[in-house]
């Protein structure tokens, strides 16, 4: 059966000081786990010039199928996941995201994949940081403001 959503996961990649916060590693964790037991296709979006994934993250999906990368330029991936979810076909009803940084590279993602692409986007914020807890609060507070309630929430 195939799912109707897709896990996004943007910057979990260790030279990002948010990204090595044990409590959004664990949530990420979770997040995959749910994915693969639902069979949902998982996007890992790496910034190139950071590395790649955290293993801890990405060996959860070792032989998993579904599995793709994208690596971008600057701070959205938008262009990337659509890319990577229009050439194979991946559930677009619903996409989840998590990662870091909040305040940066998710909310550009996030703010591009609803308004230039129309995709219905749920947020998981517990997998979700930046270096604050201020600059955190501040990148969703941001997505409330500027993205159709039809299109964005928070889980």
């Amino acid at each position: 059966m195939k799912a109707s959503y897709t896990l996004v996961i943007i910057d979990m990649q260790s030279s990002f000081v948010a990204a090595r916060h044990p409590g959004v590693q664990n949530e990420c964790k979770s997040l995959i786990k749910r994915a693969m037991k639902d069979n949902a296709p998982i996007i890992f979006v790496e910034l190139i010039s950071h590395g790649r994934t955290m293993e801890c993250l990405f060996e959860l999906a070792d032989h998993y199928e579904h599995v793709y990368v994208a690596r971008k330029l600057n701070e959205s991936g938008a262009n990337e996941v659509d890319m990577i979810i229009t050439s194979n076909d991946l559930p677009w009803e619903s996409l989840v995201v998590c990662g870091v940084n909040t305040d940066m590279c998710v909310s550009e993602t996030v703010l591009s994949l609803t308004i230039d692409f129309n995709y219905k986007v749920s947020l998981a914020q517990k997998a979700c940081n930046s270096e604050s807890i201020d600059e955190h609060e501040s990148g969703i507070e941001y997505l409330g403001k500027h993205i159709r309630k039809s299109l964005f929430e928070l889980v």
